[in-house]
């Protein structure tokens, strides 16, 4: 596995890959990103709701004209 500053790969004995400790100051953005796709990833088959009727749902629901 490459070097990578500002993560660390914890292993076995065996040398199989146990953890990973990722310094969140270098790499937290990018975490957030990496766990989004992950969000989208899994919700790829719901289906999806134009924007607009979400907006007059929700004016609806909050009494907005």
């Amino acid at each position: 596995m490459p070097r990578i500053s500002g993560i660390k790969y914890h292993k076995t004995l065996t040398g199989k890959v146990k953890s990973v400790t990722i310094d969140l100051n270098r790499w937290g953005t990018h975490l957030e990103d990496f766990f989004d796709l992950v969000e989208a990833h899994k919700r790829r088959d719901q289906p999806s709701i134009d924007l607009d009727k979400v907006i007059k749902e929700l004016d609806r629901k909050l009494g907005i004209e």
